[in-house]
């Protein structure tokens, strides 16, 4: 096969060949050789597998170059030589967990369970996933709530009803969401002012004085229903007139609310008919009364009030005792002097005391209040300014059978 060796000669060709010799009887020996050659053979083949090759019932598993040897028909040596490339196919296992649902490979799983998907991978060989899959599911709950003016609801304030979600996330990592009917009814409230004269019922309870006042209760939507009364009750107060009690007939007299009311308008009277009321201002809280030509008498001037709300207060008088010119003296007379008058620090009055009587000194504000009241023995008597602020004043000196009247002028 391929070749042969004769006579140290290596011949690669079929052919008849001769050699001489001599032979042991020193002649020529002539040898024929008639050859035939046959060759041997071989063969290559490249194969790319998967995972394995089965070739001559050998199992390949790795990549490499392998052979064979085989006799041919011409009984020669035939050599295979196999070039094996081994792929491998491979295995992907995912562990998933998702909620209500998982979307893989094209397909929509709603179970827990094992799903396998078979491919090709870039080498042409097997690609299998394996999915071990785990549903958890969402969940969600509803709730309807009515509250009065507001409600609290993980942590947010409320005030208008409507439909409001919150999403958390539940034990097994899911969205859990709630939904919140919520109705809102709102409480109510009411005000009213009240004017009044006397006592005032309200509810069932009976208010004797001014002042702010509230009633709850429940409303028809089951909310707070709050009732606010302001309530203003008249009360009067004792009026106190300032003016004359002495006065002398055909002259005139003012007289005044000390402790007037803004607002309020007052009536005034006077008994058996005597004397009448000239003037007066808006309010009639200051008058002047005109004694046309009267004899002696003891009169009762009165006035009541009515408030802005039209209530009416009790009537307070005073009595005023009217006299002819010959009865009382004033410092128009002459009969006493004021010296100096203005005055700073003090004042004398000097005035007509022939029997030396005890003498009342009495002075007032222009408001009629009485701010001092002395009792001395003489025909004059010395004014201090001590705690008195300027101003005018008006002073009386009463005696038993005489009364002297006059102003003072506090610089």
């Amino acid at each position: 096969c391929d070749e042969f060796v004769w006579d140290g000669e290596v011949y690669t060709q079929s052919g008849v060949y001769t050699n001489s010799y001599t032979n042991v009887s020193g002649c020529d020996s002539i040898v024929l050789l008639d050859l035939t050659i046959t060759n041997t053979d071989s063969t290559f083949g490249s194969v790319v597998s998967c995972d394995e090759f089965i070739w001559d019932g050998d199992v390949y598993t790795q990549s490499g170059v392998y052979t064979n040897t085989y006799t041919n028909t011409v009984g020669c040596d035939s050599t295979h030589t196999l070039v094996l490339t081994i792929n491998y196919s491979n295995t992907f296992e995912e562990v998933i967990t998702s909620c209500d649902s998982y979307f893989w490979n094209g397909e929509t799983y709603n179970q827990s369970g094992s799903y396998t998907y078979v491919s090709t991978n870039e080498l042409g060989c097997l690609e299998t996933n394996i999915l071990l899959l785990t549903i958890n599911d969402i969940d969600s709950t509803s709730v309807s709530i009515t509250s009065c003016d507001e409600f609290v609801w993980d942590g947010e304030v409320y005030t208008q009803s409507g439909v409001y979600t919150s999403s958390y996330t539940n034990v097994s990592g899911c969205d859990s969401l709630h939904t919140l009917n919520l109705t809102i009814n709102n409480s109510s409230s009411s005000i009213t002012d009240v004017y009044v004269c006397g006592n005032y019922e309200w509810n069932g309870s009976l208010y004797t004085q001014s002042g702010n006042y509230s009633f709850q209760t429940t409303a028809q939507n089951n909310c707070d229903s709050t009732a606010y009364l302001n309530l203003n009750i008249s009360v009067f107060d004792t009026l106190n007139i300032f003016g004359d009690n002495e006065v002398i007939v055909e002259t005139n007299n003012q007289y005044s609310i000390i402790n007037s009311t803004i607002g309020s308008i007052y009536f005034w009277s006077l008994s058996q008919q005597v004397g009448f009321i000239s003037q007066s201002n808006l309010d009639s809280s200051v008058i002047t009364i005109n004694w046309g030509n009267e004899e002696d008498a003891i009169i009762l001037l009165c006035v009541y009030e009515e408030d802005e709300y039209g209530c009416v207060g009790p009537q307070s008088c005073i009595e005023i005792e009217l006299n002819k010119p010959t009865n009382i003296i004033d410092e128009e007379q002459n009969i006493f002097s004021i010296y100096p008058n203005p005055f700073k620090a003090q004042t004398k009055i000097q005035f007509y005391n022939p029997v030396n009587e005890n003498v009342k000194f009495k002075l007032f504000d222009t408001q009629g209040r009485l701010l001092r009241s002395e009792m001395f023995k003489s025909n004059e008597f010395i004014v201090k300014r001590k705690n008195l602020s300027s101003g005018v004043y008006y002073f009386q000196l009463e005696m038993d059978l005489w009364k002297y009247k006059g102003k003072l002028i506090l610089e």
